[in-house]
Protein backbone atom coordinates (compact mmCIF):
# COMPACT_ATOMS: atom_id res chain seq x y z
CA UNK A 1 0.00 0.00 0.00
CA UNK A 2 1.30 3.71 -0.85
CA UNK A 3 2.71 5.41 2.17
CA UNK A 4 2.80 2.44 4.23
CA UNK A 5 5.92 2.08 6.37
CA UNK A 6 6.95 -1.70 7.42
CA UNK A 7 8.06 -3.00 10.58
CA UNK A 8 11.60 -4.20 11.51
CA UNK A 9 11.67 -8.30 12.76
CA UNK A 10 11.45 -8.51 16.84
CA UNK A 11 15.03 -9.99 16.66
CA UNK A 12 16.83 -7.38 14.84
CA UNK A 13 15.56 -4.97 17.81
CA UNK A 14 16.65 -6.68 20.13
CA UNK A 15 20.18 -7.12 18.68
CA UNK A 16 20.08 -3.75 18.22
CA UNK A 17 19.75 -2.96 22.09
CA UNK A 18 21.81 -5.36 23.10
CA UNK A 19 24.91 -3.81 21.05
CA UNK A 20 24.05 0.21 22.26
CA UNK A 21 24.01 -1.71 26.12
CA UNK A 22 27.35 -2.68 25.60
CA UNK A 23 28.53 0.08 23.97
CA UNK A 24 27.75 2.36 26.73
CA UNK A 25 28.80 -0.58 29.52
CA UNK A 26 32.12 -0.15 27.84
CA UNK A 27 31.90 3.72 27.48
CA UNK A 28 31.98 3.98 31.09
CA UNK A 29 34.55 0.68 31.81
CA UNK A 30 37.00 3.04 29.61
CA UNK A 31 36.61 6.37 31.45
CA UNK A 32 36.69 4.70 35.04
CA UNK A 33 39.99 3.04 33.71
CA UNK A 34 41.21 6.42 32.11
CA UNK A 35 40.70 8.58 35.52
CA UNK A 36 42.14 5.74 37.43
CA UNK A 37 45.19 5.78 35.23
CA UNK A 38 45.26 9.88 35.33
CA UNK A 39 45.26 9.35 38.91
CA UNK A 40 47.58 6.72 39.76
CA UNK A 41 49.75 8.77 36.55
CA UNK A 42 49.45 11.86 39.29
CA UNK A 43 50.27 10.12 42.52
CA UNK A 44 53.49 8.37 41.17
CA UNK A 45 54.60 12.25 39.66
CA UNK A 46 53.39 13.90 43.09
CA UNK A 47 55.33 10.92 45.02
CA UNK A 48 58.01 10.17 43.19
CA UNK A 49 58.75 12.81 40.19
CA UNK A 50 58.10 15.84 42.02
CA UNK A 51 57.69 15.33 46.02
CA UNK A 52 60.74 17.43 46.53
CA UNK A 53 58.30 20.57 45.28
CA UNK A 54 55.29 19.53 47.27
CA UNK A 55 57.05 18.79 50.84
CA UNK A 56 58.03 22.45 50.58
CA UNK A 57 54.67 23.55 50.00
CA UNK A 58 53.47 21.52 52.46
CA UNK A 59 55.75 22.66 55.30
CA UNK A 60 55.16 26.16 54.29
CA UNK A 61 51.26 25.68 56.04
CA UNK A 62 52.32 23.96 59.21
CA UNK A 63 49.86 23.41 62.21
CA UNK A 64 50.56 25.36 65.61
CA UNK A 65 49.27 25.15 68.92
CA UNK A 66 49.05 28.93 69.93
CA UNK A 67 48.06 31.03 72.98
CA UNK A 68 44.97 33.15 73.05
CA UNK A 69 46.42 35.96 74.89
CA UNK A 70 44.15 37.87 77.65
CA UNK A 71 44.17 41.37 79.22
CA UNK A 72 44.83 41.79 82.70
CA UNK A 73 42.52 43.30 84.98
CA UNK A 74 41.78 46.79 85.38
CA UNK A 75 42.52 48.31 88.98
CA UNK A 76 40.58 51.02 89.87
CA UNK A 77 40.17 53.62 92.74
CA UNK A 78 36.89 53.58 94.83
CA UNK A 79 35.17 55.72 92.66
CA UNK A 80 36.10 53.99 89.38
CA UNK A 81 38.72 56.05 88.09
CA UNK A 82 41.54 53.71 86.39
CA UNK A 83 44.55 53.98 88.52
CA UNK A 84 45.99 50.19 86.64
CA UNK A 85 45.22 49.10 82.91
CA UNK A 86 46.62 47.28 80.13
CA UNK A 87 47.51 48.34 76.68
CA UNK A 88 48.17 45.86 73.53
CA UNK A 89 51.25 45.52 72.71
CA UNK A 90 53.52 42.92 69.97
CA UNK A 91 56.45 41.19 70.83
CA UNK A 92 58.74 39.98 68.08
CA UNK A 93 59.74 35.67 68.26
CA UNK A 94 61.74 33.16 66.08
CA UNK A 95 61.62 30.00 65.50
CA UNK A 96 65.47 29.52 65.41
CA UNK A 97 65.71 26.11 63.76
CA UNK A 98 63.82 27.77 60.89
CA UNK A 99 65.75 30.79 60.90
CA UNK A 100 69.18 29.67 60.35
CA UNK A 101 67.95 27.86 57.17
CA UNK A 102 68.55 31.23 55.52
CA UNK A 103 71.39 33.20 57.37
CA UNK A 104 71.39 35.20 54.59
CA UNK A 105 68.74 36.88 55.67
CA UNK A 106 70.02 37.17 59.23
CA UNK A 107 71.73 41.15 58.76
CA UNK A 108 68.40 42.09 56.99
CA UNK A 109 66.81 41.50 60.32
CA UNK A 110 69.33 42.50 62.83
CA UNK A 111 68.65 46.20 60.89
CA UNK A 112 65.29 45.92 61.34
CA UNK A 113 65.74 44.98 65.20
CA UNK A 114 68.49 47.86 65.61
CA UNK A 115 70.84 45.35 66.91
CA UNK A 116 74.23 44.55 65.60
CA UNK A 117 73.90 41.51 63.47
CA UNK A 118 77.34 39.76 66.24
CA UNK A 119 75.07 40.08 68.88
CA UNK A 120 72.04 38.60 66.83
CA UNK A 121 73.89 35.58 65.21
CA UNK A 122 75.05 34.92 68.71
CA UNK A 123 71.60 34.76 70.88
CA UNK A 124 70.16 32.92 67.74
CA UNK A 125 73.16 30.50 67.69
CA UNK A 126 72.97 29.67 71.55
CA UNK A 127 69.21 28.69 70.83
CA UNK A 128 69.99 26.77 67.61
CA UNK A 129 67.67 23.70 68.77
CA UNK A 130 64.86 25.50 69.97
CA UNK A 131 61.31 25.97 68.34
CA UNK A 132 60.72 29.52 69.96
CA UNK A 133 63.01 32.50 71.32
CA UNK A 134 61.93 36.08 72.05
CA UNK A 135 63.62 38.50 69.88
CA UNK A 136 61.96 41.90 71.04
CA UNK A 137 58.85 42.25 73.65
CA UNK A 138 56.48 44.71 74.19
CA UNK A 139 56.94 47.02 71.26
CA UNK A 140 54.03 49.18 69.99
CA UNK A 141 51.88 47.12 66.66
CA UNK A 142 53.35 49.98 64.07
CA UNK A 143 57.20 48.46 65.09
CA UNK A 144 56.18 45.16 64.87
CA UNK A 145 54.62 45.92 62.02
CA UNK A 146 57.82 47.25 59.94
CA UNK A 147 59.64 43.77 61.72
CA UNK A 148 57.06 41.43 60.11
CA UNK A 149 57.14 42.78 56.60
CA UNK A 150 60.75 42.59 55.92
CA UNK A 151 58.95 39.18 55.32
CA UNK A 152 62.16 36.77 56.74
CA UNK A 153 61.36 33.12 57.10
CA UNK A 154 60.53 32.02 61.29
CA UNK A 155 60.23 35.57 62.55
CA UNK A 156 56.84 36.23 63.51
CA UNK A 157 54.89 38.52 66.11
CA UNK A 158 52.57 37.33 69.60
CA UNK A 159 49.82 40.07 70.98
CA UNK A 160 50.49 40.74 74.73
CA UNK A 161 49.69 43.53 77.37
CA UNK A 162 51.59 45.99 79.15
CA UNK A 163 50.78 47.84 82.26
CA UNK A 164 50.37 51.27 83.11
CA UNK A 165 49.45 53.62 86.06
CA UNK A 166 47.96 56.87 85.60
CA UNK A 167 49.21 58.39 88.58
CA UNK A 168 52.87 57.49 88.40
CA UNK A 169 54.95 57.76 91.80
CA UNK A 170 51.83 59.06 93.57
CA UNK A 171 50.51 55.64 93.86
CA UNK A 172 53.54 53.31 92.97
CA UNK A 173 53.81 51.44 96.84
CA UNK A 174 50.02 50.64 96.95
CA UNK A 175 49.75 49.02 93.45
CA UNK A 176 53.22 47.50 92.70
CA UNK A 177 53.69 47.12 89.49
CA UNK A 178 54.45 43.60 87.04
CA UNK A 179 57.40 41.82 85.31
CA UNK A 180 57.85 41.68 81.16
CA UNK A 181 55.69 38.85 81.26
CA UNK A 182 52.64 40.67 83.32
CA UNK A 183 53.33 38.95 86.60
CA UNK A 184 52.34 40.74 89.92
CA UNK A 185 55.77 42.00 91.96
CA UNK A 186 55.00 44.32 94.38
CA UNK A 187 51.59 45.92 96.01
CA UNK A 188 48.61 44.91 95.01
CA UNK A 189 49.12 43.37 91.99
CA UNK A 190 50.95 40.72 93.99
CA UNK A 191 48.92 40.50 96.72
CA UNK A 192 45.61 40.26 94.06
CA UNK A 193 47.91 38.56 91.42
CA UNK A 194 46.06 35.38 90.48
CA UNK A 195 42.93 37.03 90.79
CA UNK A 196 44.15 40.30 88.51
CA UNK A 197 45.54 37.72 85.82
CA UNK A 198 43.00 35.37 84.58
CA UNK A 199 43.66 32.34 82.51
CA UNK A 200 45.28 32.58 78.87
CA UNK A 201 43.40 29.96 76.22
CA UNK A 202 44.84 28.04 73.78
CA UNK A 203 43.82 26.64 70.04
CA UNK A 204 45.07 24.85 66.69
CA UNK A 205 45.86 26.93 63.63
CA UNK A 206 47.25 26.65 60.58
CA UNK A 207 49.95 29.58 59.83
CA UNK A 208 51.83 30.33 56.37
CA UNK A 209 55.35 30.14 55.78
CA UNK A 210 55.23 33.89 57.19
CA UNK A 211 53.48 33.24 60.13
CA UNK A 212 50.13 34.59 59.31
CA UNK A 213 46.70 32.46 60.85
CA UNK A 214 45.32 30.97 57.72
CA UNK A 215 42.69 28.83 59.27
CA UNK A 216 41.57 28.43 62.99
CA UNK A 217 41.65 24.59 63.10
CA UNK A 218 40.34 23.56 66.93
CA UNK A 219 39.53 25.71 70.29
CA UNK A 220 41.70 23.33 72.99
CA UNK A 221 40.88 25.92 76.00
CA UNK A 222 38.70 28.96 76.34
CA UNK A 223 40.51 32.39 77.49
CA UNK A 224 39.43 33.67 80.55
CA UNK A 225 40.40 37.19 81.04
CA UNK A 226 41.61 38.92 84.62
CA UNK A 227 38.78 40.30 86.77
CA UNK A 228 39.23 43.83 87.69
CA UNK A 229 39.67 44.85 90.84
CA UNK A 230 38.06 47.92 92.58
CA UNK A 231 40.19 49.65 96.11
CA UNK A 232 39.12 51.44 98.95
CA UNK A 233 41.64 54.06 97.77
CA UNK A 234 40.38 57.67 96.85
CA UNK A 235 43.22 58.39 94.16
CA UNK A 236 42.20 62.43 95.06
CA UNK A 237 43.10 62.05 98.55
CA UNK A 238 46.00 59.75 97.68
CA UNK A 239 47.89 62.60 95.51
CA UNK A 240 46.82 65.30 98.84
CA UNK A 241 48.88 62.73 100.89
CA UNK A 242 51.68 62.08 98.78
CA UNK A 243 52.24 65.83 98.09
CA UNK A 244 52.05 66.94 101.40
CA UNK A 245 54.02 64.29 102.61
CA UNK A 246 56.95 65.20 100.18
CA UNK A 247 56.50 68.92 101.49
CA UNK A 248 56.66 67.77 104.74
CA UNK A 249 60.38 65.73 104.12
CA UNK A 250 61.54 69.07 102.40
CA UNK A 251 60.36 70.89 105.42
CA UNK A 252 61.92 68.70 108.05
CA UNK A 253 65.18 67.64 105.82
CA UNK A 254 63.96 63.89 106.31
CA UNK A 255 65.38 61.14 104.55
CA UNK A 256 61.93 58.85 104.28
CA UNK A 257 58.26 58.96 105.29
CA UNK A 258 55.29 57.67 105.34
CA UNK A 259 51.50 58.42 105.44
CA UNK A 260 48.11 56.21 106.30
CA UNK A 261 44.66 58.59 105.90
CA UNK A 262 42.01 56.02 107.19
CA UNK A 263 38.17 56.22 107.28
CA UNK A 264 37.37 56.48 111.07
CA UNK A 265 34.35 54.90 110.43
CA UNK A 266 34.68 51.79 108.91
CA UNK A 267 38.76 51.05 109.08
CA UNK A 268 39.05 52.22 105.21
CA UNK A 269 42.23 52.96 103.74
CA UNK A 270 42.11 55.76 101.93
CA UNK A 271 45.24 56.94 101.08
CA UNK A 272 48.89 55.24 102.12
CA UNK A 273 51.93 56.81 100.37
CA UNK A 274 55.74 56.36 101.12
CA UNK A 275 58.60 58.36 100.49
CA UNK A 276 61.38 58.12 98.53
CA UNK A 277 58.83 56.15 96.00
CA UNK A 278 59.79 55.18 92.14
CA UNK A 279 58.06 54.88 88.80
CA UNK A 280 55.78 51.98 88.40
CA UNK A 281 55.61 52.61 84.51
CA UNK A 282 59.63 51.91 84.48
CA UNK A 283 60.45 50.20 88.06
CA UNK A 284 63.57 48.39 87.16
CA UNK A 285 65.24 52.17 87.02
CA UNK A 286 64.41 52.88 90.63
CA UNK A 287 66.67 52.26 93.79
CA UNK A 288 65.54 48.71 95.04
CA UNK A 289 64.73 50.57 98.59
CA UNK A 290 62.38 52.78 97.09
CA UNK A 291 60.31 50.09 95.83
CA UNK A 292 59.59 49.45 99.82
CA UNK A 293 56.10 50.14 101.41
CA UNK A 294 57.81 51.06 104.64
CA UNK A 295 53.97 51.75 106.19
CA UNK A 296 53.90 48.00 106.04
CA UNK A 297 57.12 46.48 106.34
CA UNK A 298 58.77 49.08 108.46
CA UNK A 299 57.96 48.44 112.67
CA UNK A 300 56.92 52.14 113.82
CA UNK A 301 56.24 53.02 117.55
CA UNK A 302 52.24 53.61 118.06
CA UNK A 303 53.24 56.64 119.93
CA UNK A 304 49.81 58.53 120.72
CA UNK A 305 47.46 56.47 118.77
CA UNK A 306 47.11 53.87 121.66
CA UNK A 307 45.75 56.24 124.05
CA UNK A 308 42.32 55.46 123.13
CA UNK A 309 42.96 52.17 123.31
CA UNK A 310 44.17 52.76 126.70
CA UNK A 311 41.63 54.57 127.97
CA UNK A 312 38.85 51.83 126.46
CA UNK A 313 41.02 49.12 128.03
CA UNK A 314 40.75 50.99 131.90
CA UNK A 315 36.78 51.48 131.06
CA UNK A 316 36.50 47.81 130.16
CA UNK A 317 38.17 46.71 133.05
CA UNK A 318 36.05 49.22 135.12
CA UNK A 319 39.00 50.88 136.94
CA UNK A 320 37.65 54.27 135.60
CA UNK A 321 34.54 55.90 134.48
CA UNK A 322 34.60 58.61 131.72
CA UNK A 323 34.12 61.63 134.71
CA UNK A 324 37.29 59.65 136.52
CA UNK A 325 39.83 63.07 137.15
CA UNK A 326 43.52 62.43 137.36
CA UNK A 327 45.82 65.27 138.34
CA UNK A 328 48.59 65.58 135.26
CA UNK A 329 50.17 68.85 137.07
CA UNK A 330 52.96 69.78 136.85
CA UNK A 331 53.51 68.18 133.45
CA UNK A 332 55.64 65.34 134.27
CA UNK A 333 56.09 61.70 136.80
CA UNK A 334 59.16 60.09 137.25
CA UNK A 335 58.70 56.49 135.25
CA UNK A 336 62.25 54.82 136.83
CA UNK A 337 65.28 56.30 135.56
CA UNK A 338 63.16 58.54 132.97
CA UNK A 339 60.29 60.83 133.22
CA UNK A 340 56.69 60.74 131.29
CA UNK A 341 56.48 64.09 130.22
CA UNK A 342 53.54 66.43 128.47
CA UNK A 343 54.66 69.02 126.45
CA UNK A 344 52.17 71.54 129.03
CA UNK A 345 51.19 71.33 132.46
CA UNK A 346 47.34 70.59 131.99
CA UNK A 347 46.12 70.09 135.43
CA UNK A 348 43.50 68.17 136.18
CA UNK A 349 41.80 66.18 133.03
CA UNK A 350 38.92 63.68 133.06
CA UNK A 351 39.32 60.74 130.42
CA UNK A 352 38.11 62.48 127.38
CA UNK A 353 40.37 65.22 128.41
CA UNK A 354 43.34 62.97 128.33
CA UNK A 355 42.51 62.09 124.74
CA UNK A 356 41.57 65.39 123.69
CA UNK A 357 45.00 66.27 125.34
CA UNK A 358 46.35 63.52 124.23
CA UNK A 359 48.16 63.79 127.65
CA UNK A 360 51.51 61.28 128.36
CA UNK A 361 51.46 61.66 132.11
CA UNK A 362 47.00 60.97 131.95
CA UNK A 363 47.64 57.88 129.67
CA UNK A 364 50.65 56.30 131.89
CA UNK A 365 48.04 57.16 135.11
CA UNK A 366 45.44 55.05 133.07
CA UNK A 367 47.50 52.26 132.22
CA UNK A 368 48.98 51.57 135.65
CA UNK A 369 45.21 51.34 136.60
CA UNK A 370 44.55 48.06 134.41
CA UNK A 371 45.73 44.67 135.55
CA UNK A 372 48.89 43.95 133.23
CA UNK A 373 47.75 40.51 131.38
CA UNK A 374 44.20 41.65 130.99
CA UNK A 375 45.70 45.04 129.05
CA UNK A 376 47.96 42.52 127.26
CA UNK A 377 44.87 40.55 125.81
CA UNK A 378 43.12 43.93 125.19
CA UNK A 379 45.60 45.15 123.22
CA UNK A 380 45.83 41.66 121.38
CA UNK A 381 42.31 42.47 120.50
CA UNK A 382 43.16 45.11 118.66
CA UNK A 383 45.39 43.27 116.44
CA UNK A 384 48.56 44.90 118.23
CA UNK A 385 51.59 41.98 117.16
CA UNK A 386 49.32 40.49 114.71
CA UNK A 387 48.99 41.17 110.56
CA UNK A 388 46.37 43.30 109.35
CA UNK A 389 45.17 40.94 106.77
CA UNK A 390 45.92 43.07 103.64
CA UNK A 391 47.86 40.71 101.56
CA UNK A 392 50.60 43.42 100.81
CA UNK A 393 53.86 41.47 100.35
CA UNK A 394 56.42 42.13 103.02
CA UNK A 395 53.65 43.26 106.11
CA UNK A 396 55.07 43.66 109.58
CA UNK A 397 53.18 41.84 112.23
CA UNK A 398 54.33 44.30 114.89
CA UNK A 399 55.89 43.28 118.27
CA UNK A 400 53.90 43.04 121.51
CA UNK A 401 55.88 41.35 123.94
CA UNK A 402 53.95 39.27 127.06
CA UNK A 403 53.81 41.03 130.10
CA UNK A 404 56.18 39.28 132.24
CA UNK A 405 58.90 40.88 130.19
CA UNK A 406 57.26 44.30 131.01
CA UNK A 407 58.53 46.61 133.45
CA UNK A 408 57.54 50.18 134.49
CA UNK A 409 58.65 52.27 131.19
CA UNK A 410 57.90 49.57 128.92
CA UNK A 411 54.15 49.49 130.19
Amino acid sequence: MKGSVKNAPPGRNRNRARFNLRGRVMLVVGALGLCSVSLVGRAAYVQLVNSDFYQREGNERFVREIEIPISRGMITDRNGEPVAVSSPVESIWCDPQELLKTPDRLPELAAALGEPLDALTSRISQRAEKEFYYLKRRINPDEAKRILAHGVPGVYSKREYRRFYPQGEAMAHVLGFTNIDDRGQEGVELAFDEWLRGTPGAKKVIRDRRGRIVENVDLIKQAQPGKDLILSIDRRIQFLAYRELRNALVSHDASSGSAVVLDVATGEVLAMVNLPTFNPNAASLGKADAHRNRAITDMIEPGSTIKPITAAAALVAGAVTPATQFNTAPGWIPNGRWRTTDTHNYGVLDVTGIIRKSSNVGAAKLAALVPDQQYYEFLRKFGYGSKTGSGFPGEAAGKLVPPNRWSGTTK
